[in-house]
């Protein structure tokens, strides 16, 4: 049996590039390692300046697309509901007092009494 897949335009291959994994140091200890991406070839395959991207991670493999617009980044949604919700706590101690506050507890977003 043979599976045929049309590639659409999006999945054409422009060219290939070559690339060096380069290390900077963070220390006399440690370093990272970066990858540099540049050049006119990074236009020509639809990368604008200022544009978002989305970077998958994998074994032995990195995957680099655009982001569509009005994407929301899960992690930091999740940073931003953390952060309100931190603030929400700090806010509620100062004005019900530190002893009546460690006597709430706030299961699923609801406050409830210990």
């Amino acid at each position: 049996m043979c599976t045929l897949k049309l590639l659409d335009e999006k999945e054409v291959l422009l060219e290939t590039r070559r690339l060096i994994v380069c290390r900077t140091k963070l220390s006399a200890y440690d370093y990272y390692s970066k990858i540099n991406i540049m050049g006119k070839w990074v236009r020509k395959c639809g990368f604008e300046p200022g544009e978002r991207l989305s970077v998958k991670v994998y074994k032995n493999r990195i995957i680099i697309e655009k982001e569509e617009p009005y994407t929301i980044d899960p992690a930091l949604l999740e940073r931003m509901q953390r952060a309100s919700e931190e603030e929400l706590k700090r806010r509620l101690k100062r004005l019900v007092g530190a002893d009546i506050f460690e006597q709430l507890c706030f299961p699923d977003g609801r406050i409830k009494i210990k």
